[in-house]
């Protein structure tokens, strides 16, 4: 499934919700005091506390582009090691505001 973007309800024209289906997974904002260009744009995933070692829950990119895809590609891997898949029965569903709070733990065997 995509991940979509919805204007923040803040009224700023690039601050953005990242959206799998109707759940709030992210945000993407454009930074006005950035110091150099590849950091203009802040991603992250909302709700994770911690993933396996190396899993980025954020980061800066140059543009939205770039932002997008690095969290796609952080989100697509958490949902891989939590052993999770996105659902289409949610599409076009809202689930705010609540706020989804999961824990994940995997022990090893």
């Amino acid at each position: 499934m995509a991940l979509v973007l919805e204007p923040n309800d803040n009224g700023l024209p690039d601050d953005h919700h990242v959206m799998q289906g109707g759940w709030r997974i992210g945000r993407i904002y454009k930074r006005k005091d950035a110091l150099r260009p590849e950091t203009q744009w802040l991603w992250f995933i909302s709700g994770v506390s911690r993933g396996p070692d190396g899993l980025r829950l954020t980061g800066m990119s140059a543009t939205l582009d770039e932002a997008l895809r690095a969290l796609k590609e952080s989100w697509d891997n958490l949902l891989v090691w939590a052993q999770l898949t996105a659902s289409e029965t949610d599409a076009g569903k809202v689930h705010s505001p609540r706020v989804l709070s999961v824990v994940i733990s995997k022990s090893d065997p």
